[in-house]
């Protein structure tokens, strides 16, 4: 029962990081393409 209990706490962070890792590259796809203002004025 405790095994199972460390699986899905597991898949749960592993989803987690998953989703975190995906964000990310979104958010980096974005400023490279100068989709935030802020950024794309200081050039």
């Amino acid at each position: 029962m405790e095994e199972e209990a460390q699986l899905i706490l597991f898949d749960s962070i592993f989803r987690t990081c998953m989703l975190r890792e995906m964000e990310a590259r979104s958010i980096i796809h974005l400023w490279r393409e100068g989709r935030f203002p802020e950024r794309a004025q200081e050039k």
